[in-house]
């Protein structure tokens, strides 16, 4: 599944630097909450010490998202998505 809250070019990925230092959400779902897009899952490698490996984490809205490529995009920056819970798409 290919999600964007608005459009974008067809060939658009997020930089791969950012990628890179981007926290990984494993167990991950996706939250509808009206048109907004969230995801909620188990973080790793996250810079935010608010957010320690193993804790859950809800993300700002979603702005972009790849599930075949691994990534989504929100205000506060991108994911790395990992294994999904329950096939991912819940909304």
């Amino acid at each position: 599944m290919r999600y964007e809250r608005y459009p974008l070019d067809p060939d658009w990925r997020p930089p791969a630097r950012m990628m890179a230092e981007a926290p990984i959400l494993n167990d991950w779902e996706i939250l509808a909450e009206g048109e907004d897009l969230h995801l909620r899952g188990v973080v790793l490698n996250s810079k935010d010490p608010r957010f320690p490996d193993g804790a859950q984490l809800t993300t700002g809205v979603i702005q972009a998202l790849d599930e075949s490529e691994g990534w989504a995009i929100g205000y506060q920056g991108g994911y790395r998505l990992g294994a999904p819970r329950n096939g991912g798409y819940d909304a």
